[in-house]
């Protein structure tokens, strides 16, 4: 198997320190799969202290060594090297009681989540594979290591990720774990918003997202606590961009505002996500004023989202999306932020400041955007007295 330098440095001192050590998880499954494995993860039998001690020459980290991670950069490549361990009972369905330090590899490997990722690597060994991961990855399944109902009780998260991995790597989802996870669905109560955020931003970006939520759809109706919606599956793979894609999903909410706010998001996320929803809901035309009147009310970034929503779900063609993208190349927005002349004009020709203000550069950019008028300094100065006399007398 191919390791990085760092990664074979850190194995190699491992066990010329008289401990085993492995690289395990993802980079192993990722290898197995044609992949070039991107981050390495390591376990070993050498307790956490014995660990820190062996890289006190590096930079070392010790944010998760009470689980027996501890964290080593090397040129620049960040490694988590875990002591073999053993999770004991969970009292909230996501984080162990105690973790108890175990001298087998077999012990580790077993508290895994799925067989594909609960294989590793030793130099001497070659690949460890005790639950026939690969046997797996070659049938294209997600299977649970050992009985699915307690690997879901012990970890709520691991229903999502089964979900997640099935999307990204467009596998089908074993029917012990498949039964299981409608079972235990009202576990993921259990599952912090922002790793609820997360897995479902990943799985959407994945080749069978489609699938997945069309089988799984109860499951989402429990982790947003709303039924009877019916979701766009179909119309995910259409979406070009990550947030587009998350706005697809919740298109069909009909509490959509309500579910992207319980999301862990940035605010700015929040925002366009909701109202790119609206504004699809409401209709978006394939019109050049239209689109030009929708970007000077909210912003480029809105309707560059909208089109994108409105596409994926009703216009494959991409009629508005590429008369959208043509107006964007040729320039031909205007809004407050970009008219010639601002609101300091109109308090110079003796207009009190005011909402009237607001509202006379509001009127001045649709002239723009119908032709009545350039988007030019002199000659947007020139109507400016005009202007503001017609709109005090009406």
């Amino acid at each position: 198997m191919y390791l990085s330098t760092g990664a074979s440095l850190v194995i190699s001192r491992l066990e010329n320190a008289g401990f085993k050590a492995y690289a395990v998880g993802g980079c192993v499954r990722d290898f197995l799969m044609s992949k070039t494995p991107v981050d390495f993860d390591i376990t070993t039998n050498a307790l956490p202290e014995k660990t820190k001690a062996l890289f006190s020459d590096y930079t070392t980290f010790d944010a998760g060594i009470s689980h027996g991670t501890v964290a080593v950069m090397i040129e620049g490549e960040k490694f988590e090297i875990t002591t073999f361990r053993s999770d004991g009972k969970t009292l909230d369905h996501r984080h162990p009681e105690r973790v108890v330090f175990t001298p087998n590899l077999k012990d580790d490997l077993s508290r895994r989540d799925f067989t594909v990722n609960a294989m590793a690597y030793g130099e001497k060994e070659g690949i460890v594979d005790l639950f026939e991961g690969e046997k797996d990855l070659k049938e294209k399944v997600i299977r649970c290591v050992g009985v699915p109902e307690k690997r879901f009780e012990e970890d709520a998260l691991r229903i999502l990720r089964a979900l997640r991995f099935a999307s990204v790597l467009d596998f089908e989802i074993e029917e012990n774990t498949r039964r299981a996870i409608f079972l235990k669905a009202g576990l993921l109560s259990f599952v912090s918003r922002e790793r609820v955020s997360e897995e479902i931003k990943k799985l959407l970006l994945g080749k069978g997202a489609g699938k997945i939520i069309s089988e799984y759809s109860e499951v989402f109706e429990i982790l947003f606590q709303k039924g009877n919606f019916e979701i766009s599956p179909k119309a995910i793979p259409y979406a070009s961009t990550p947030l587009s894609k998350l706005a697809v999903f919740f298109y069909s909410f009909p509490e959509y505002k309500e579910q992207i706010s319980s999301l862990k998001l940035s605010k700015e996320e929040r925002e366009l996500l909701s109202t790119s929803i609206t504004l699809v809901k409401e209709g978006i035309e394939e019109d050049e004023v239209f689109l030009k009147r929708l970007v000077a009310k909210y912003s480029l970034k809105t309707v560059s989202l909208s089109t994108c929503v409105h596409t994926a779900l009703f216009d494959r063609e991409k009629r508005v999306l590429s008369l959208f993208e043509k107006l964007l190349t040729e320039d031909e927005f205007v809004t407050l932020k970009t008219l010639k002349v601002t609101g300091k004009d109109l308090v110079d020709l003796g207009l009190p400041a005011s909402k009237e203000v607001g509202e006379i550069l509001s009127l001045l950019v649709d002239d723009v955007i119908l032709g009545k008028i350039k988007n030019d300094r002199d000659k947007l100065l020139e109507i400016l007295p005009e202007k503001i006399n017609n709109f005090l007398k009406s």
